[in-house]
């Protein structure tokens, strides 16, 4: 399954995938993902916020890249869609990194 395919599964349906790890991180009452790791090498990272020409997509590319040792190019980023993505609030100036 290709990266943008993917990007397009619900948490429920990636963890029937197969050969899939989510990486969950805990918000409030309920966990949330927020990293999605293929066994064919698929790195998506989820986030709340919306780019709104500020650069958030870019930042968090390179943040996740960084931190799993992969170019940025391996990182597929899902911003803002409320069906796969964690609530994480407004998207305002810096709070969209932090």
């Amino acid at each position: 399954m290709t990266p943008s395919a993917l990007a397009r599964l619900t948490a429920a349906e990636l963890l029937d995938a197969a050969d899939t790890l989510l990486v969950y991180r805990r918000a409030g009452d309920g966990v949330e993902p927020f990293i999605c790791l293929s066994a064919v090498d698929d790195i998506i990272g989820y986030c709340g916020h919306v780019d709104l020409g500020q650069g958030i997509r870019t930042a968090l590319t390179q943040i996740v890249a960084e931190e799993l040792d992969v170019p940025p190019g391996a990182v597929e980023m899902v911003l803002g869609d409320t069906a796969r993505a964690p609530n994480q609030g407004p998207t305002i100036a810096s709070d969209s990194i932090q």
